[in-house]
């Protein structure tokens, strides 16, 4: 039980370190004509010929268990609303405010996940979010200017399309496997992410050079990423999983500093080593369970 924890655990860290590496390196690829429509519409595209090969490869069913294929794509559906809100939401309010409130999700995680499970959150898990949170509010040095009720209204859908995600991919791993799930999830976003991608006349891809080989560690990072979350997730259950995936923004900090030369503040120092706190304090609570 224990070691099943421990993998757990490392799952979703490696999730948060994969989202976070590759959001700092999107950025480089952007500077190169990469676009957020294209990137979303490519990871997907990725992941469902990963996982294809994969099956296909070992000779797998492709057929979902019996009346979850709706549920599957349903999870599709909710990652493509996830992504396409997000980026919309720094284009009305500052990148730092727009994440702050996306990390919301580990709470109303907590919240949805109490009411599918009928029991109450235990408090330890109340004072680890917000431990977390409030690190957040100070890594990323959020400010209120510049506040439009637009961007807000996108980054809480964004939260509660990811919070919905996380409890509904519990129950979906439960009757399914983990690659048919990612599978088909990962079909349905790329129908929707590349329909509005080629609507929008969006399409753009780095030419050769630094910036398709940026854009190949993005794609790689968020599939892994992805393939380790919902590793977490069907483990150590989505609760856990998002609060340790509250490491992602003090990652992102990190590799900023490291690959872009951004400057690092005391404050953020001290918002970092919060949001470290308050995972340890998940996963004590936890162990004790």
């Amino acid at each position: 039980m224990r070691s099943t924890g421990a993998l757990g655990s490392l799952s979703a860290f490696v999730a948060a370190a994969g989202y976070g590496s590759a959001f700092v390196v999107a950025r480089v690829a952007y500077d190169y004509g990469l676009n957020a429509y294209t990137l979303n519409s490519l990871r997907f595209l990725v992941l469902v010929t990963a996982f294809a090969l994969w099956i296909g490869v070992r000779r797998g069913d492709f057929r979902p268990p019996p009346r979850t294929l709706g549920i599957i794509l349903f999870l599709g559906v909710l990652m493509s609303c996830s992504g396409l809100s997000n980026y919309g939401a720094i284009a009305f309010i500052p990148v730092s405010l727009a994440i702050l409130i996306f990390y919301t999700y580990p709470l109303v995680t907590l919240a949805l996940n109490s009411i599918v499970e009928r029991r109450a959150p235990r408090p330890a898990d109340y004072a680890a979010i917000l431990c977390a949170f409030v690190g957040l509010a100070l890594a990323l040095e959020v400010s209120l200017e510049g506040l439009d009720a637009r961007g807000v209204a996108l980054s809480l859908v964004a939260s509660l399309s990811v919070s919905i995600h996380m409890v509904v991919s519990k129950h979906a791993l439960r009757i399914a496997s983990l690659e048919i799930v990612t599978l088909y999830m990962s079909l349905s976003a790329f129908v929707l992410t590349g329909s509005v991608t080629l609507v929008l006349g969006q399409l753009s891809v780095p030419g050769p050079g630094p910036g398709l080989w940026a854009l190949a560690y993005v794609i790689s990072g968020f599939s892994i990423a992805m393939a380790a979350m919902m590793t977490g997730i069907r483990l150590i259950g989505p609760v856990q999983t998002a609060i340790i995936m509250c490491m992602e923004p003090p990652i992102v900090i990190g590799c900023a500093f490291l690959l872009l030369g951004e400057h690092l503040t005391g404050t953020q120092l001290v918002g970092a080593s919060l949001v470290i706190a308050g995972v340890v304090l998940a996963q004590r609570a936890n162990a004790r369970r």
